[in-house]
């Protein structure tokens, strides 16, 4: 696509004033509208320092929907001969890299940015907030703009919230119900069971997710190490994780009565146990 040539001065107000139509629009979060607009005015538009202009927006449109690699994806498409659209695409690729603390094309940040789809396609709505990478095991949600009192930011459907209830529909998550154990931290024990399950499956709808999934949880006080717990004597956080490392172990026990095949991953990667359970087989005498 050829952008870059002479203009006129009608044809720049023109789309001056659209781009303030879109950054009003960003600014509602209605980027859909304000993408069909740009896009509309690409096609009419047959002055070559005016699509320029309009490209770096459509650029800026998809960056603040949260489309960011898309965003750069773009403009380095239609800009491999136009200096400002290249200029464009390298600046939001070394923001990129500052934000998520990660090579932009790096494996993480495909992963990454796949999860981010996967939550938009299935009905996850957010324009304000932006979920970013710090490192293999950290995240962070940050706000992209100001939130107003009362203001709806984030919208996450029943679909992709993870509960008990789904750890129970599950066939392994079935036998510990009907095994009517007491556990006192039940639900916890079906939601690692559901994770668990979907760890293991290479074509779970929950993949985008377990991908990104941090698989060091280390920084939690139940696996501190022995040096690290030296460091908490004389206060009241060892007695705290003493008492949870406890709630597991009985936890760990009760199921294991009915069931073999129980084990807790030394890396494990929830808070509980990772557990893995098969129907204890009755042997004949």
């Amino acid at each position: 696509m050829r952008l870059y040539g002479k203009t006129t001065g009608l044809t720049l107000l023109r789309t001056r004033a659209l781009n303030i139509g879109l950054e009003c629009l960003a600014g509602l979060d209605r980027h859909g509208e304000a993408l069909e607009e740009v896009d509309n005015a690409l096609k009419g538009s047959a002055n070559d320092a005016s699509r320029v202009q309009l490209a770096v927006a459509k650029g800026e449109v998809l960056w603040n929907s949260g489309e960011l690699a898309k965003a750069v994806g773009y403009l380095e498409s239609v800009g491999e001969n136009v200096p400002a659209v290249r200029e464009k695409a390298l600046e939001m690729k070394q923001l990129y890299e500052k934000v998520h603390c990660m090579p932009y094309g790096s494996p993480a940040m495909e992963k990454f940015e796949a999860f981010t789809a996967w939550m938009k396609e299935n009905g996850t709505r957010f324009s304000k907030i932006e979920v970013r990478y710090y490192g293999p095991d950290y995240r962070g949600v940050h706000t992209m703009k100001e939130l107003r009192e009362e203001e709806v930011f984030l919208t996450i459907p029943k679909s992709l919230i993870i509960t008990s209830q789904k750890g129970k529909e599950t066939p392994l998550g079935a036998k510990v119900l009907k095994a009517s154990l007491d556990l006192n931290w039940d639900y916890l024990v079906y939601i690692n069971i559901f994770l668990l399950t979907q760890f293991h499956d290479p074509n779970s709808f929950w993949k985008p997710y377990m991908d990104v999934y941090p698989r060091d949880v280390s920084t939690f006080p139940i696996f501190y190490t022995k040096e690290e717990r030296k460091l908490l004597q004389g206060s009241v956080m060892n007695s705290h994780i003493d008492d949870e490392i406890e709630e597991v172990r009985q936890e760990y026990t009760k199921i294991a009565v009915s069931y073999t095949h129980l084990r807790a991953h030394e890396t494990g990667r929830n808070l509980v146990c990772r557990l893995l359970l098969e129907k204890k087989k009755k042997k004949k005498k």
